[in-house]
């Protein structure tokens, strides 16, 4: 063999300048020269059947060892020839002093020549998961940070150890043994013995004394000869934590060396400002706010005060914490992380508030790495950040609108008058708690008491009652928590209910002269609380106008029909004025009536008849025209009775009663009965014209004459000889009577007929009529009048007397003047 092995560097770093591999100096110790191999007589491998060989030695491992040794060299023959297909066996020991490859050889002499065979020796090497550039991370000047760096062998077991690089590679058995302490790092341990599949820590500590970033070089070298360089850096920072903004706009020069001034708030109000910190640097920091109280020293308010203050050399601002609030009040801030804090004032009272406020950050935490202590508490040493908070509590600035209410036109008892009343809170920016003290039944508020919300308004109800008659003056005073107390005036009349004519002006029109003509008329309680009583009287004097009933009472809101009579006791046009009076309020309304009377009047076309010659029992018939006159419908009833010569003549109109309807005229049959012969008579026919003033009338004037008719009985045959007679003479016998009367004078006249006369009309048929014979009389009537005369025949009665044909037969024969026909004559 004869030949040394060689180890094979890895990860491109330089071997150091000894004799011996790298591994044998650097990963054993340095003051061993023997060494009992193996260091555990184990066997860790086998199988049945197999043979295996350990060798116990005392080994030299100093740099003059070898780690390849042939021993127990056999040959087939004793003179160390090989025959052709024989062998030569020997032993082959392996000796390595580290985990290094090696590479060797051995050599053969042979009569050919001189044979070199290669020998190596090759384990798994390992494979680390460290990084090569180790970072620390950001740590606050003045702190230590622990960074545990964890990895694994993902290959073969190893020992490592670390190498600064200023030890590398010359200072080498200088490097430290225990604790790698390079600037502000602390690594540890050096030694490391990491197995396959295992996992190790290394503790680094960086515990900086400047800002800035720093950074230091390790060698981590494996007892394989392989070498891995690692960088691990560190960056010192100081706590940077500062105001960006104020309300959202950056702050002016020297603005946060004043108080921030939370202007005039109500209490029970808040006013809110925001202020933005920025962490500048790459680390997380826990915070909380501290706040205290401070009395005033300086001026209360800021340069940037939108209302100045003035307050006395003995006022102190009040310090309750809870005035002002911040959030969020703790937490923590991240690396370059921008918080929006919100401040909020919110005045318990009046009063002027002050507070500072500071930002305290706990820098130790941050430098506990990436395994903090979950039971740590944090420790706010740091302040970054210091305000000044001033604010002033004000009264609510409440207004009552309107400030008078008055309730025109009044009121009516037991009515309610409702008004709205506005609470105005459009000014404050906090909720007004009010309410309305010394209320009673005749002023109430309703509600009496609530909330308004900032910036709103809110409008109550203030009821008035009509308890009594009189006047309402009350102030309502409405208190304000936190804020003033304010007057309205309430005022208002109480009367008593009002009763309304629904119909002030009664036009009657036309009123017939002695009647009554009424209208209904309406009056209506305008109160709808209380019931209402009235009466009414008259106001002029004439006494024309009734009311039926004259006084009553009137329930609440209703309406009540009366009648109104007007009575006509003067013709022609009335009017006046009555009063309405309402009794409880004292109200009255006036009532205008006119009306028109009028009497009946009708006019006759003609006042006078003149009948001329008239005849007894003759009725003579005339027109008459009647016309109403006035404007209203007219009675009228003729009278039976006559005026005058009322014996000589009977009268009657046709129709003799009836209605004549306005402006209209009749014409009416005025028939007259003469009844006494009268050389000169005169009489007044009367007609009532009902609640006329004077009736009407017509004076008839006429001569009465009686009528003259003569009557003989001629028998047959001699009135038709007298018609032969007259036949050849060629006159009329009718017109001609002188045959019949010869003597110019009938045999009977009216006065006979009527039983005035001397004698009784007789027909004479004879005594010796036989039975059944048949004997006829000519009856001949003569009119000596000067109209015409219309006579009717007729038997009323007739029969006989007795059997005996000796006795006469005997009847009745009635003569009818038709001219007349109530007057008959027998």
């Amino acid at each position: 063999m004869g030949r040394k092995g060689k180890a094979k560097p890895k990860w491109g770093v330089q071997q150091p300048s000894c004799i011996a591999p790298i591994k044998s100096n650097l990963t054993s110790h340095a003051d061993k020269i023997f060494e009992v191999e193996p260091d555990v007589i184990e066997f860790n491998a086998y199988e049945v059947g197999g043979v295996y060989e350990m060798n116990v030695s005392l080994r030299n491992v100093s740099n003059a060892s070898q780690y390849f040794f042939l021993s127990q060299l056999k040959f087939p023959a004793d003179h160390g020839t090989i025959a052709p297909g024989m062998e030569c066996q020997f032993t082959l020991r392996f000796c390595p002093d580290s985990l290094a490859d090696y590479h060797d050889a051995f050599t053969i002499d042979s009569q050919a020549g001189r044979i070199k065979y290669p020998v190596a020796a090759r384990r798994n090497p390992p494979s680390l998961t460290i990084p090569s550039v180790i970072s620390v991370g950001p740590v606050a000047l003045g702190n230590t940070r622990l960074t545990k760096i964890k990895f694994e062998n993902l290959g073969g077991d190893g020992r490592f150890r670390i190498v600064p690089a200023a030890h590398w590679p010359d200072g080498i058995m200088q490097a430290p043994r225990e604790v790698a302490k390079i600037d502000a790092f602390r690594i540890e341990p050096v030694f490391m013995t990491v197995g396959h599949g295992e996992e190790t820590t290394l503790d680094i500590t960086f515990a900086p004394t400047e800002l800035g970033s720093q950074a230091v070089s390790i060698f981590l070298v494996c007892d394989n000869c392989q070498v891995m360089p690692i960088e691990i850096q560190g960056d010192a920072q100081d706590v940077d934590v500062t105001v960006q903004a104020l309300d959202g706009h950056p702050p002016r020069e020297g603005e946060l060396d004043n108080a921030l001034w939370f202007s005039e708030v109500s209490p029970g109000g808040s006013k809110t400002r925001t202020v933005l910190i920025k962490n500048e640097t790459d680390m997380a920091f826990p915070f909380r706010w501290n706040r205290s109280r401070f009395p005033l020293l300086d001026e209360l308010c800021s340069e940037n005060s939108t209302r100045p203050i003035e307050l006395d050399s003995k006022t102190l601002l009040q310090g309750t914490l809870e005035s002002f609030e911040i959030l969020p009040s703790e937490g923590e801030i991240h690396p370059r992380e921008s918080i929006e804090f919100s401040i909020a004032f919110a005045p318990p009272f009046l009063g002027s508030f002050a507070q500072w406020a500071r930002l305290m950050l706990d820098k130790t935490k941050s430098s506990m790495g990436d395994d903090p202590d979950p039971d740590y508490a944090p420790k706010y040493a740091h302040q970054a950040v210091n305000l000044e908070m001033l604010g002033l509590g004000v009264e609510c600035p409440v207004t009552l609108e309107p400030c008078l209410i008055s309730i025109s036109g009044g009121i009516t008892l037991g009515q309610k008058a409702v008004r709205k009343l506005k609470i105005d809170n459009s000014g404050g920016d906090a909720p007004a708690i009010f309410y309305f003290d010394d209320l009673d039944e005749e002023v109430t508020v309703v509600p009496c008491q609530g909330v308004i919300p900032p910036r709103s308004a809110m409008h109550v109800e203030v009821k008035v009652s009509g308890i009594e008659l009189g006047s309402i003056e009350r102030g309502l005073v409405c208190k304000v928590e936190h804020g003033p107390e304010i007057l309205c005036t309430v005022s208002a009349t109480v009367m008593g209910p009002r009763v309304r004519v629904l119909m002030p002006y009664l036009d009657f029109g036309l009123v017939r002269w002695g009647h009554c003509h009424s209208v209904e008329v309406e009056l209506r309680n305008e109160s709808s609380s209380c019931e209402a009583r009235w009466e009414i009287v008259e106001s002029s004097k004439g006494g024309y106008l009734s009311f039926e009933p004259s006084s009553g009472t009137i329930p609440a809101d209703e309406s009540t029909l009366i009648k109104a009579i007007c009575r006509s006791t003067d013709e022609g046009k009335i009017e006046g004025t009555v009063k309405c009076i309402s009794v409880q309020g004292g109200h009255s309304q006036h009532i205008r009536y006119l009306a028109e009377v009028i009497r009946a009047k009708i006019v006759m076309d003609r006042s006078e008849i003149d009948l001329g010659l008239a005849y007894l029992n003759v009725p003579i018939t005339h027109q008459v025209v009647m016309t109403n006159v006035t404007s209203l419908s007219a009675e009228y009833r003729w009278n039976d009775e006559v005026l005058g010569d009322c014996d000589h003549m009977r009268v009657k109109m046709n129709p003799s009663s009836g209605v004549l309807d306005a402006g209209t005229s009749r014409t009416i049959e005025a028939t007259f009965y003469p009844a006494k012969p009268c050389s000169q008579s005169e009489v007044i026919v009367v007609g009532d014209v009902v609640e006329a003033e004077a009736p009407a009338a017509i004076s008839v004037k006429a001569e009465i004459h009686d009528l003259k008719v003569g009557i003989c009985f001629v028998p047959k045959l001699k009135y038709e000889a007298i018609k032969r007679e007259a036949s050849q003479n060629a006159c009329d016998f009718r017109n001609d009577t002188t045959a019949l009367f010869p003597f110019g004078e009938p045999e009977y006249t009216s006065d006979d007929l009527c039983g005035g006369g001397k004698t009784s009309p007789l027909i004479d048929f004879g005594r010796t009529v036989a039975l059944g014979d048949e004997v006829e009389i000519i009856m001949v009537v003569k009119n000596d009048g000067g109209i015409e005369a219309e006579v009717n025949l007729h038997f009323d009665e007739f029969g006989a007397e007795g059997l005996d044909q000796s006795s006469p037969y005997t009847g009745w024969l009635l003569l009818y003047k038709i001219t007349n026909p109530e007057a008959t004559y027998s």
